[in-house]
C-alpha cells in the first residue's frame, strides 16, 4: 500500500498592487483554515524580497513593490497542502497566474518493500538509470540528535530521495521523494491539473532499478520490487521531457575532433612514442568518473548498432 501527494510548491506571482497580494493569500489561508501576517523582515530565495509574508499552517514567501507592480514568491510545505483539496488548491494557484518554480511529490511505501541498504547498495553500484548521480547524506534534524541518513539520486532540476518517514514524519513507510525545479515543475502541475495525471507515475517515471544482465544495451531487468511498485498504481510511468539538448556520445566524439584535434596532433607529435601512455592515463582517468550514461553508451558501441559515418570516419 502506498499514498502520493504534492509535499511542497513553491512559484512566482506577479500582480498589480499590494491588496491583489493580499487577497490571494487570504484566498489560500482560506482554503486550509489558515491566517497568515507579515514578518517584518525580508525573505531570500534565490533572490532578496524586502517584505516577508508567513502563516500559520506553512505558506511562506517575500515581496517587493515596483512601480508597475507587486511581484512575490511564495512557498506552500506539506503541513498545508496534507489539510487542503490539493487538485482545488493547485487550480486556484494556477488561475491566480502563479508560475510555478519548483514541486516536490512525497510516495509513501507502507509496506516498506525495500531496505534502506539495499537502496544504498544499488546508488553505490550504479544499479539504477534516467538520473546521473548518487549521493549518501546523513543530517540532524536536532543537534545532537542520531542522524538521518538519505540517499539522493539526480541533481539540479530533478532528485529523488529516499528516506525512513518514520524517522523523520513519524509515519511507517519509507519515502520516495521527487523534487523537480524550473520547466520540470511547472511540466508536472499542467499534467496534473489537465489529464489529472496520477502522481505516483511521475516518481516511478523519474528513476529505475535493475540490472544489466549483460553488456547488451538493451539488457536492463528492472527490479521486481520496483516493478511491484509500478503495477500497484495500475499506470504507466510518465517521464519528464527535458528541453535540454540530449546526451551524444557522437556528437561528442566529433567535438574532440574539431575542438581538441590540432592539440592531439601537437602532443603526438610531440610526445612521439610517450603519447600512447599518457593516452591510456587521459582515458583512466576519465573511466574513473563514468557516470551511468557512460556505462550504457560503452554498452552501446560494444554492440555494434550505430553507423560508422557518425563518425566521420573515412570522410
Amino acid at each position: 500500500m502506498f499514498t502520493v501527494r504534492f509535499d511542497w510548491l513553491q512559484g512566482k506571482l506577479f500582480v498589480p498592487t499590494v491588496a491583489d497580494l493580499s487577497k490571494f493569500l487570504n484566498d489560500l489561508a482560506d482554503l486550509a483554515n489558515d491566517q497568515w501576517g507579515l514578518t517584518g523582515r525580508s525573505f531570500s530565495c534565490g533572490q532578496l524580497f524586502r517584505q516577508g509574508f508567513k502563516s500559520v499552517c506553512g505558506f511562506v514567501g517575500g515581496f517587493n513593490t515596483r512601480e508597475d507592480g507587486v511581484e512575490g514568491i511564495i512557498q506552500i510545505q506539506g503541513r498545508l497542502l496534507v489539510a487542503v483539496d490539493q487538485l482545488a488548491a493547485i487550480q486556484s494557484l494556477s488561475q491566480s497566474g502563479i508560475k510555478f518554480t519548483r514541486c516536490d511529490i512525497a510516495l509513501d511505501d507502507y509496506d516498506k518493500r525495500v531496505t534502506f541498504d539495499e537502496v544504498r547498495h544499488l546508488g553505490v553500484t550504479g544499479h539504477y538509470r534516467l538520473l546521473d548521480t548518487f549521493k549518501y547524506v546523513e543530517s540532524c534534524l536536532i543537534k545532537g540528535a542520531t542522524p538521518a541518513p538519505t540517499c539522493y539520486f539526480g541533481n539540479s532540476d530533478k532528485i529523488i530521495r529516499f528516506y525512513d518517514a518514520e524517522f523523520v514524519h513519524g509515519i511507517a513507510a519509507n519515502r520516495w521523494e521527487l523534487q523537480l525545479r524550473g520547466l520540470n515543475a511547472q511540466y508536472v502541475i499542467n499534467e496534473y491539473l489537465v489529464a489529472q495525471s496520477c502522481l505516483a507515475a511521475f516518481v516511478v517515471g523519474a528513476i529505475d532499478f535493475g540490472y544489466f544482465a549483460n553488456s547488451s544495451f538493451d539488457s536492463f531487468k528492472r527490479a521486481l520490487w520496483w516493478e511491484s511498485l509500478i503495477r500497484e498504481f495500475h499506470g504507466e510511468p510518465i517521464k519528464i521531457p527535458s528541453d535540454r539538448l540530449k546526451p551524444d556520445i557522437f556528437r561528442s566524439a566529433n567535438w574532440i575532433r574539431e575542438q581538441g584535434g590540432v592539440v592531439l596532433a601537437v602532443l603526438k607529435l610531440g610526445l612521439q612514442d610517450e603519447f600512447e601512455q599518457w593516452m591510456r592515463e587521459v582515458c583512466l582517468d576519465g573511466q574513473s568518473r563514468f557516470r551511468n550514461y557512460h556505462r550504457e553508451q560503452v554498452n552501446f558501441l560494444r554492440s555494434g548498432k550505430y553507423e560508422t559515418k557518425n563518425l566521420y570516419l573515412g570522410g
